[in-house]
């Protein structure tokens, strides 16, 4: 059987995009739907020229596991529709497989943003004077962009599913 690959267009495209998308989230607390749209017209363009028909079905497969991923956590009230739209997006680029496994490393790339989120925000409550339990009942609820953990969540998809130079340690 073979190794899983990502499917599509080089990394470079989605990156950049993801980049605007974390920038966007960071500063508005938002990912615009004409970002999304314009990413998703953009991939299929690419996918459509690099491997045709099935570049789109690709696509289109990548698109709706995307979607999947995140859907329930947005059902469930732990994420917003952004997060949900910009993983569908990047599935566009990323294909079926590739988007699951994204999805995969970006939940857990979220879980560790958050503790570190919460971490920050509690220790910064307590030095200003809180106890530790009021401190840390004040973070319930508490957002942070999950674009970013998106972002890493596909780079490090792109390093092991083998689109991006591994640094190996051997001499050249």
């Amino acid at each position: 059987m073979a190794a899983l690959q990502i499917n599509g267009p080089p990394a470079y495209f989605l990156l950049a995009w993801l980049a605007g998308a974390v920038l966007l989230d960071v500063r508005e607390n938002r990912i615009p739907n004409a970002l999304c749209l314009g990413a998703i017209l953009t991939a299929l363009s690419l996918q459509a020229l690099s491997a045709g028909v099935l570049g789109i079905g690709v696509a289109i497969g990548g698109l709706l596991a995307g979607l999947l991923v995140l859907l329930p956590f947005y059902l469930a009230g732990g994420m917003s529709a952004g997060d949900v739209k910009l993983m569908a997006t990047a599935g566009t680029f990323l294909g079926p497989a590739a988007a699951l496994a994204t999805g995969a490393f970006a939940l857990i790339a979220g879980g560790a943003l958050a503790l570190v989120v919460v971490g920050v925000r509690t220790a910064s409550a307590v030095h200003g004077g809180a106890d530790y339990g009021t401190a840390l009942r004040a973070t319930r609820g508490t957002r942070f962009p999950f674009a970013a953990a998106i972002a890493i969540g596909t780079l490090v998809a792109y390093w092991i599913l083998g689109d991006l130079p591994r640094h190996t340690g051997a001499a050249a």
